[in-house]
């Protein structure tokens, strides 16, 4: 879109936005501040009414009363249900000529028994019908004046009012009254203050719970006593007939389908209610006229701005357009183009602002391209120290490479050197061994006494280098002679260790007992032998009280974190590291037996096996130690007893 279509647009939606704003505020305040005027004065109309039509049904409920309060009345009735005398029958029909006689609007007035029958009546026709399926039986029947209702005699609107007749407390009839309906009607066809469309409305409910309306209608005189048809109509009515005693204002369509605005009142006794209503097409007269003021307003606004627009887009776009054909020759490569300034206003500062901006590319674009070869050349430089950085680097790694290759052949020839160098001096040791035994026991007792000193020191050196010399070869042993690890059953392996250490555990009374243990990845008779160290050395290191040792497993993530805990003498905890390397004593060998080597031998197995092993301990309080290994599948936690 070009920018004089946009600015003749722009003008369109500031000249025309304001107006349709302003004026859909103007209609819709104005429609608030109506319907709230409607609303008062329909209330006020309905009140009025509603106030008129209560004052006339109290008077017809007091004239009731006079009826239904005569002594002699309700004295002659009781007599007649109890003997059946005809005399007691002709004196109620006496009774009743002389109070329709005092009361000119009844037209007709009579008693009925508790079973609906008609004693006696004012209409010579009615005496011996049965009635007791009317509604007026069953409301008059009621404790008090009972209930009014609407029918329809004779083709005239009528009204009929029924009462309780009770003597000593016992109910003993009904009197119904009737009479012409005409002040009601009259009150509903008042149409003061309403206008050409108002009118007000008497509904009402039928037995079977039907709004119906009570009195002829404004535009449907013959609607008295039908069923409201429209949904709509019998919406507001419904509303109507279900408010509690107060003012109800709806909006909606009447009989009619036309929408309106209706206030209504409540009528209580005989729960009618009366409605008071408007088309909202005269309601809101001054709102119509008020739209097509603001419609003609915008109309001649939308055709005055569609002549200005133009001219004062092209007034506009002329410099915009000198500005477009400058900018497409800098696009090009011509930065020497230059815009012409027109005008003093903010286009004149835009295209004098542009050539600015030209002459500021133009200066910066030399200066760049003496930037660009200068960084060139520095970063050719730099690209040549990288090379030669990234060369000295791989050659650093081959370098690091060859070391570890070196370093791990030479761990393999000092694993095969202490194995084969522990495995070859146990024939020469146990040679040495037999014949100082031999001599020891052949010589015993026939030298002086320095002489068996010296032969038992080298008894015992030469034991102690064999224990010496095994221990060192089951150590070399954990990484030469170690199998692949595979599922192992860790409980498995734990009895294993407990049967081979059965006797020192009964010599020592001791208790060993585990948890549950799961299967783990690992070499089985590593695992054992594992077990059976840590085992051994809780035994070794026990305090005066009798050992009890007990092994627990705890998955943590990949691993299962196994813990074996004693109650020996304990391990101070500055030196717990040292109790993992290899002939690494705490004690004196005369204290405690031993060549160093048992821990050292847990911490090959466990580091073999990817795990790591520590210990947590303090003097005299037992010692707990930790080794982790890898998982497969764990098992719940039980508790046993080895």
């Amino acid at each position: 879109m070009r920018i004089n279509s946009k600015l003749t647009l722009s003008f369109l939606a500031f000249a025309l936005a304001p107006l349709a704003v302003g004026g859909a505020l103007a209609l819709h305040y104005q429609t608030q501040a109506l319907t709230g005027q409607m609303r008062a004065q329909l209330e006020s109309v309905a009140a009025l009414q509603a106030q008129r039509l209560r004052e006339l049904l109290a008077q017809n409920l007091e004239r009731l009363a006079l009826v239904s309060s005569r002594t002699q009345l309700r004295i002659s009735l009781d007599r007649y249900v109890k003997n059946g005398d005809p005399a007691q029958r002709e004196r109620l029909s006496r009774i009743l000529r002389d109070a329709r006689a005092s009361i000119p609007s009844f037209e007709n007035i009579c008693v009925r028994d508790t079973q609906g029958r008609v004693v006696a009546a004012t209409d010579e026709s009615l005496p011996g019908m049965s009635q007791g399926e009317e509604e007026s039986f069953p409301l008059g029947s009621e404790t008090g004046l009972g209930n009014l209702y609407t029918s329809e005699r004779g083709g005239k609107l009528k009204i009929r009012l029924a009462g309780p007749l009770q003597l000593e407390g016992k109910k003993i009839g009904v009197v119904i009254v009737e009479g012409a309906a005409d002040t009601i009607v009259s009150l509903t066809r008042d149409g003061t203050g309403l206008g050409d469309t108002g009118e007000t409305v008497l509904v009402g409910r039928r037995r079977d719970g039907q709004p119906v309306f009570l009195t002829p209608l404004r535009f449907a005189p013959h609607a008295a006593l039908k069923p409201i048809g429209r949904e709509g109509a019998r919406t507001v009515c419904e509303a109507a007939l279900g408010a509690d005693g107060r003012a109800v204002f709806t909006k909606g369509v009447d009989y009619r389908g036309r929408p309106v605005l209706a206030a209504s009142e409540k009528i209580d006794p005989p729960g009618w209610a009366l409605v008071v209503k408007k088309d909202r097409s005269e309601a809101f007269v001054p709102i119509l006229k008020l739209r097509a003021s603001v419609l003609v307003i915008i109309a001649l606004t939308l055709v005055a701005t569609l002549v200005a627009a133009p001219l004062l887009a092209r007034s506009s776009t002329g410099p915009i357009r000198d500005l477009t054909r400058a900018a497409h020759r800098a696009v090009s490569g011509d930065l020497s183009g230059r815009a012409k300034v027109q005008t003093h206003d903010e286009v004149g500062e835009l295209a004098l602002a542009f050539n600015n901006m030209m002459q500021s590319i133009e200066s910066a674009r030399e200066g760049l391209e003496r930037k660009v070869e200068q960084r060139t050349t520095e970063l050719r430089a730099r690209n040549e120290d990288l090379a030669r950085e990234i060369e000295e680097r791989k050659k650093a790694r081959r370098e690091r490479e060859k070391t570890l290759a070196e370093l791990e052949r030479s761990n393999r020839d000092l694993e095969q050197f202490a194995y084969v160098a522990s495995h070859d001096l146990q024939e020469p040791l146990r040679m040495v061994a037999s014949f100082v035994d031999l001599l020891a026991k052949k010589y015993k007792g026939k030298l002086d006494g320095d002489a068996d000193q010296y032969i038992g020191f080298a008894v015992n050196g030469a034991r102690r280098m064999q224990r010496l010399i095994r221990d060192l070869l089951s150590y070399s042993r954990v990484r030469t002679r170690g199998k692949p690890p595979e599922p192992v059953n860790a409980e498995k392996a734990l009895e294993l260790a407990i049967a081979n250490l059965a006797t020192t555990i009964q010599e020592a009374g001791a208790e060993v007992t585990y948890d549950r243990l799961p299967t783990v990845m690992a070499d089985q008779t590593q695992l054992g032998q594992l077990f059976q160290n840590l085992i051994g050395n809780a035994l070794k290191f026990r305090a005066d009280e009798p050992p009890h040792i007990h092994v627990t497993a705890q998955r943590e993530g990949e691993t299962w974190r196994f813990s074996v805990r004693d109650n020996g003498i304990g391990i101070d905890p500055e030196l717990a590291d040292q109790v993992f390397v290899i002939f690494r004593r705490l004690h004196g060998r005369e204290e405690y037996k031993g060549t160093g080597i048992g821990l050292a031998v847990c911490k090959s197995i466990v580091e073999r096996h990817g795990g790591r092993i520590w210990v947590e301990s303090a003097p005299g309080e037992g010692a707990t130690f930790h080794f982790t290994l890898p998982a497969l599948g764990g098992e719940t936690d039980g508790k046993g007893a080895g």
